[in-house]
């Protein structure tokens, strides 16, 4: 009777240490999205604190993850990339794969920034995980550069990005959310929409760097 008994134990203990870790790594994928997010959050306002305004989210089709660069992290990618091309040109398609030049003479590859990607929701490192609201009323400004005294609801009521999965978006690619053609279904399989996979639902920034989580279950 005591070895059944101690199998059974121990299929019960094992079960609850395989929950446990599942439980801990979720936790530890939702903290590490919200992160990034704040990331960018901080890079925006840094931005916005050196040039009196926010990048662009495509201005002369140059993507506004790219203007933020030298606030996200040290690194040589920002002033590799070749504005006088389009973003998609070979050169800058190979901008996070190829060894840069790093200020001791070295070189090193970079890769893409975390603070644009998220590893549980896209297994290609190059794909956008984070994507800004665009259009004449929200955050990022399609045809210009949007100004904080343009915020007039204030930076803690104001969504500026969130993520998604929905749409497959290069890092470097400047397309975003178009409030205009966006779904606003959380996680709606049919159109580009706020989505993610992580349990609590997919994260969104604010203009004051704060970051919140949208449930699925909330009404479009």
């Amino acid at each position: 009777m005591r070895r059944p008994l101690i199998a059974a134990l121990s299929a019960i203990f094992f079960l609850a240490a395989y929950f446990a870790v599942q439980q801990l790594r979720t936790r530890s994928a939702s903290q590490y999205c919200a992160h990034n997010l704040r990331s960018l959050g901080l890079a925006l306002a840094n931005y916005e604190s050196t040039n009196k305004c926010y990048p662009s989210p495509s201005i002369d089709g140059v993507s506004w993850r790219i203007r933020i660069m030298p606030f996200v992290m040290s690194s040589p990618l920002h002033v590799e990339y070749k504005y006088d091309e389009l973003w998609n040109s070979p050169a800058n398609l190979s901008l996070h794969k190829r060894p840069l030049r790093r200020k001791d003479g070295g070189k090193f590859v970079f890769g893409v920034p975390d603070a644009f990607h998220c590893r549980w929701s896209s297994i290609d490192e190059s794909e956008a995980s984070y994507l800004m609201f665009v259009g004449s009323n929200a955050f990022g400004d399609p045809v210009g550069h949007r100004k904080i005294k343009e915020i007039t609801d204030g930076t803690k009521n104001t969504i500026v990005a969130g993520e998604s999965i929905s749409v497959n978006i290069y890092w470097l690619e400047p397309r975003d959310m178009d409030v205009l053609n966006m779904s606003f279904k959380i996680i709606d399989p049919k159109a580009m929409s706020i989505s993610s996979r992580h349990a609590k639902g997919p994260a969104v920034l604010f203009a004051d760097s704060s970051v919140y989580r949208i449930s699925p279950s909330t009404p479009d």
